[in-house]
């Protein structure tokens, strides 16, 4: 028997093995005895397993196996060097599955010496893995798809070649933007090359991506000193959960080019299109005799399955392969869940088909819960297209997964429910649920609250005295936990005037530290992880009970991986989840849902029939597990506690949950919240110098629209970008309570600064004519006599309206004092009890870093370090992040 017929043999006995093994495994044994088959039969199966099992074993230990080191990262495990013919290494490539290689069709000409013309099916390459340099691998291309520069090829290794131990086989993951991305490999010479960064899709048509890059603070691609091709084929790697995401097909730019694998119908196709030629292929040079073991042990199982079972359900059904186009269906999903929801949505993918063939394609978009309400009361899109105003960019929901079901009641309440099904509420699904919690550290617990926990009264008196807690509350307008905090203090409070209520609620959130005001609460968690001292300047945060299970497993924004095999358990970090001595509120989580469910470009009941598919399988056990893995209560079961969230949180069952009041009197509440928070008073001050215009400012933002002339480029300069910002940001304030003023440095010519205004319709529109009407034209930066005179202005303010902790000045600039002037100066005659925080935001390499920190240290200000060019591009979310701060939310 030649070696290629040992070697066949050897695997064929492991299938046959395999399977008789996991007969066994499910109880059939125990089954075929209760149902009466004769006894030699099970001891015919069992002595196949024990054969197949000696076998695998055998060849698991063979020692002419070549290994993978497994101490490696997981993706120089996956990577793979294509050899080229005359020498060197032509790229890389990742294991699929099987002995199945995915690479690129550049490097596979590269590889046989090519121009790069043709299907090279058929022929062979060398391969071979990072630590196991000494054994090459014949590969044949079995499959040939093209796609532009990120044609496929996929080889198969030859079949007498058995895959080197520890080699990993990564599962695929679908992209979205802003996610960390990484490739890291190793070449025959001993360099590795790592880059890391935000994956941001460069081309786009509808839902289909084609094309992303990854951006690198550090440099990635030329500007990293990577050569052209250097890395081709390589696999791209979400840093979360270490999934395959995409394929390098381009380092020749300042950024790596990769192709996704989800969404990425060539990709599809020649996997397809390789197991099909594959099985065929291994059919016809199999002999009789290495298919024996496999052929027994497959009837043996065939067999004993029929007679147990009868009806063939011991075999689950291969998934099968997508035909047509994909089913998109959107979902909207509260941002405490979105990365876990977005898992989930990948594996549903993995299997769900409609009418037995057709694929969908999921797309998840985090946007908290009163957000989303407000997008889906004003019509959801707001120009450009599918990008919910301000900042953060997500399409029409046909599904909608807020924290509760109030936000649903409260679109009713006003009118606003045009987006929600017709049957909404009797077809919503609850998925999961969690309570809301008083959360702080062992320590402050065992400090403030030795004789057991508070009433809700008691913790916003103790939070509203003098030197009494630090208290965090959230927004009750956008955030379902700021919602539930304002209905329980206000049921708390229900026998007290209302002035003094509303007195006592802005007491208790004036108490916030600085460092930690007007901040959501997953972002002042993840303020607080990146910073631990923070922690100790805050006593209390009212938030639901799963935020504190996040941030002691280590992930404050909800994004994998979770260390919960090690959570935190120092004293003085540890959180723990106090619950209040009257009542608590649970929310439901629920699946709405929307409108667009029903509609559909093809057949209109396949989305429908994807959506509420995608809904019961997250009710469904799968989903059920990952949810109380992920510190969730059970769907049915709020009050309910797991051990998980005893052993993470130290979490109790409530005293009583409460239900929610009626939706009229919960917005009564929302209302009340303007009177709770103290109005916004805020200078904005814009860098027009000509370097705010010149070729240098020009940063790489696909697809960015002027908001002034509404024309498309892709390189907007700085000055497009703070003005998009401003109006941006401005959004964030409330008429009628919140009053800006503007400014630039040096004025244009007959350009006239608007003075401190209560916003209204009018006032918008003059502050958008004058933001627009800034022209970069300046020759110089006088930045220090705007600060000062800024200053002045707000001084005045502040002395006619009274103090505000609202109050600041937020500077916009890229360069340095023009022409050079004494900072201690500046700093000398700013200084004073009066001063009102600068807030900076250093735009490009050449912003004054060091002056803006000295102002911020004179003002107790603040300095937004956007230096590096990716940094610029989000200048728009951050400036809508610090006026958001600015009222709370």
């Amino acid at each position: 028997m030649s070696q290629q017929q040992q070697d066949t043999g050897r695997r064929a006995g492991i299938v046959g093995g395999v399977g008789a093994l996991a007969v066994a495994g499910v109880g059939i044994v125990q089954e075929a005895l209760l149902s009466g088959v004769q006894a030699w039969v099970v001891v015919v199966v069992l002595l196949l397993a024990l054969v197949s099992v000696g076998a695998d074993a055998w060849v698991r230990w063979w020692p002419g196996r070549t290994r993978v080191d497994p101490g490696l990262p997981a993706p120089r495990r996956a990577a793979v060097l294509i050899d080229r013919q005359a020498g060197g290494v032509a790229g890389y490539g990742f294991l699929a599955e099987g002995r199945l290689v995915v690479t690129t069709q550049s490097i596979v000409h590269r590889a046989l010496g090519q121009d790069g013309d043709g299907d090279a099916t058929g022929a062979t390459v060398v391969i071979h893995w990072e630590s196991a340099l000494q054994k090459d691998y014949d590969a044949e291309v079995v499959a040939w798809r093209d796609s532009g520069a990120a044609g496929i090829a996929v080889l198969c290794l030859d079949q007498a070649e058995s895959v080197p131990k520890g080699a990993a086989r990564l599962a695929a993951g679908a992209l979205s933007a802003s996610k960390q991305v990484t490739v890291e490999v190793r070449n025959a010479v001993g360099k590795v090359t790592r880059v890391s960064g935000a994956a941001v899709q460069v081309h786009s048509g509808g839902h289909t991506r084609q094309t992303w890059s990854i951006q690198s603070e550090t440099g990635a691609g030329s500007a990293a000193g990577l050569g052209a091709g250097e890395i081709d084929g390589a696999p791209v790697v979400r840093e979360a959960d270490k999934r395959i995401v995409g394929y390098v097909v381009d380092t020749s730019g300042d950024d790596i080019l990769f192709a996704p694998l989800k969404n990425n119908p060539a990709y599809d196709e020649a996997l397809a299109a390789a197991r099909t030629g594959t099985l065929d292929e291994i059919a016809g040079r199999r002999s009789l005799v290495g298919w024996l073991p496999a052929v027994a042990g497959v009837v043996a199982v065939l067999f004993l399955g029929y007679v147990t079972l009868g009806n063939g359900s011991l075999f689950a059904p291969p998934v099968a392969p997508c035909e047509g186009e994909r089913i998109d269906i959107n979902i909207t999903v509260g941002t405490e869940k979105d990365a876990l929801i977005e898992t989930l949505a990948d594996r549903f993918a993995e299997t769900y088909r409609y009418d037995e063939v057709r694929c969908v394609r999921p797309h998840v978009s985090g946007v908290s819960s009163g957000l989303a309400k407000t997008a889906a009361a004003e019509g959801w899109a707001t120009p450009p297209e599918d990008e919910l105003h301000p900042g953060s960019a997500a399409p029409q929901p046909d599904l909608w997964l807020p924290t509760s079901s109030v936000w649903a009641e409260l679109l009713v309440q006003e009118g606003h429910d045009a987006m929600l099904a017709p049957a909404w509420k009797t077809e919503m699904i609850t998925v999961t649920s969690s309570v809301l919690g008083i959360l702080m550290t062992e320590e402050k617990r065992a400090e403030n609250f030795a004789d057991g926990p508070p009433t809700w009264q008691e913790l916003a008196l103790a939070a509203a005295s003098d030197d009494g807690l630090t208290l965090a509350i959230d927004d009750p307008v956008n955030s379902t936990s700021g919602m539930a905090n304002s209905v329980a203090v206000n049921e708390a409070f229900s026998d007290v005037p209302g002035p003094q209520k509303v007195n006592t609620l802005r007491a208790a959130v004036a108490s916030v530290p600085d460092a930690l005001a007007g901040r959501e609460i997953t972002q002042m968690m993840n303020r607080m992880h990146e910073q631990p001292e923070l922690l100790r300047q805050m006593d209390a945060i009212v938030a639901q009970e799963q935020t504190a299970f996040l941030f002691n497993c280590r992930s404050p924004l909800g994004e994998p991986p979770l260390d919960c095999a090690n959570p935190r358990t120092d004293p003085a970090e540890r959180l723990v989840v106090v619950q209040p001595a009257d009542r608590t509120y649970a929310f439901d989580h629920p699946a709405i849902l929307m409108k667009n469910a029903y509609e559909s470009d093809g057949d209109p009941k396949e989305k429908f029939a994807a959506v509420t598919a995608f809904a019961e399988f997250l009710a469904g056990p799968a989903g059920q597990e990952e949810f109380e893995r992920w510190g969730f209560r059970p769907a049915s079961d709020p009050a309910g506690v797991t051990d998980r969230l005893v052993d993470v949180v130290g979490a109790t069952a409530p005293v009583s949950v409460s239900p929610w009041p009626v939706a009229e009197k919960i917005a009564g509440y929302q209302a009340q919240w303007q009177s709770v928070r103290l109005p916004v008073r805020v200078h904005l001050t814009i860098d027009n110098s000509g370097s705010m215009t010149d070729s240098t400012s020009r940063v790489n933002v696909p697809g960015f629209v002027d908001p002034c002339d509404g024309e498309a480029t892709d390189d907007p300069n700085y000055l497009q970008l703070a003005q998009k910002a401003a109006l941006d940001a401005v959004e964030r304030l409330d008429d009628g309570r919140d009053a800006v003023s503007l400014d630039a440095f040096p004025r244009p010519d007959g350009w006239q600064a608007v003075p401190m205004t209560r916003l209204d319709g009018g006032v918008r529109g003059e502050l958008r004519e004058a933001i627009c009407d800034v022209d970069g034209l300046g020759g110089s930066t006088p930045l220090y006599s705007a600060i000062e005179g800024a200053e002045r202005t707000m001084i005045a303010e502040v002395r006619e309206e009274g103090a505000s902790s609202s109050t600041a000045i937020v500077v916009l600039s890229d360069g340095a004092q023009q022409p050079p002037a004494d900072l201690r100066a500046l700093l000398k005659k700013i200084r004073g009890e009066t001063i009102v925080p600068v807030i900076s935001v250093a735009i490009g390499p050449g912003a004054p870093i060091d002056d803006l920190y000295a102002i911020r240290d004179a003002t107790g200000g603040a300095v937004r370090d956007l230096r590096s060019p990716d940094a610029v591009a989000d200048l728009d979310t951050v400036l809508v992040d610090v006026f958001g701060g600015l009222t709370g939310e």
